[in-house]
């Protein structure tokens, strides 16, 4: 993977790519199903992490398919190395990523978005409709209103204060056990915290779930849709949202067993081969 830097009037973004090796011919394409049809080469697998994670959160997903398929990933504008960044909104990451897989040369790319990385994701599909190949949800939400009661709306503009109830360690620990199911996970969640001060990860959470609630609104995705969920993921009401967004839109929901909300790196061999299933079941590569 090669570090680049992109740099905007806000901050700079901090991304890794890879190219694929050993594709197939540039005038070759396949089937995309619901899609369009994608050139072989032009595919690209784009992991946009969670809230206060960063990008070595899927790194058990770039040792597997880096030298198989494109591989993008990114630290979203405001965490990891992408910081300081002024402001924060899904609308500018959205058109951030667009302007880098342009640079890039990536003409479908397939967005693989964990929990925020899921809004993000969907953010792309309405501002963007045709581009995206795919887009595969980890421990995400849906972004149509119709889910969401005014009650769960207010406790979304609650959680800078609830979060700053606890103590700095009580506070990344809770976060740690919430994501993780396994320890290995737990503990990587607790190091990606450690970047951050208390006040930055108060903020973050802030900011990530009250700025959802202006881009929720009906999407029209125009791509193939599947969905992730760890059996043991205890976030909010996520379980019942996603059982909620299968039946009404008829996407394919995977149950991972012995799995929270980073549910690719608690099961990564299972995850792995969901998304390896969905390239091959949507698009035969």
């Amino acid at each position: 993977m090669i570090e680049k830097i992109y740099k905007t009037s806000k901050g700079m973004i901090h991304y890794w790519f890879c190219g694929a090796e050993g594709t197939a011919a540039a005038d070759e394409t396949i089937s995309a199903g619901e899609a369009a049809s994608v050139k072989r080469d032009s595919v690209c697998l784009v992991f946009l992490h969670g809230l206060t994670a960063n990008h070595s959160l899927f790194q058990q997903q770039i040792s597997h398919f880096c030298g198989k398929y494109s591989i993008f990933v990114w630290d979203a504008p405001g965490h990891g190395r992408s910081r300081p960044y002024e402001g924060f909104s899904y609308k500018d990451m959205a058109e951030a990523l667009d302007e880098i897989l342009s640079i890039e040369g990536v003409k479908k790319p397939i967005l693989i978005g964990q929990s925020m990385g899921g809004f993000v994701a969907q953010t792309y599909l309405r501002r963007y409709p045709g581009k995206a190949a795919g887009f595969i949800g980890i421990g995400t939400c849906p972004l149509s209103p119709g889910y969401y009661s005014r009650m769960d709306l207010w406790w979304l503009r609650q959680i800078k204060w609830m979060a700053g109830l606890f103590s700095d360690q009580q506070l990344r620990k809770a976060m740690a056990k919430q994501c993780g199911f396994k320890p290995v996970t737990r503990e990587h969640m607790l190091r990606m915290t450690q970047e951050y001060t208390k006040k930055e990860l108060c903020g973050l959470m802030h900011l990530g779930f009250s700025r959802l609630i202006p881009e929720l609104r009906e999407l029209d995705p125009g791509c193939p849709i599947e969905l992730i969920i760890g059996k043991q993921d205890r976030t909010g009401r996520i379980q019942k949202y996603n059982r909620m967004w299968s039946e009404k839109e008829g996407y394919p929901l995977h149950r991972i067993q012995a799995a929270a909300h980073n549910a690719n790196e608690d099961q990564p061999e299972e995850v792995n081969r969901v998304i390896e299933d969905f390239l091959f079941k949507r698009f035969d590569i």
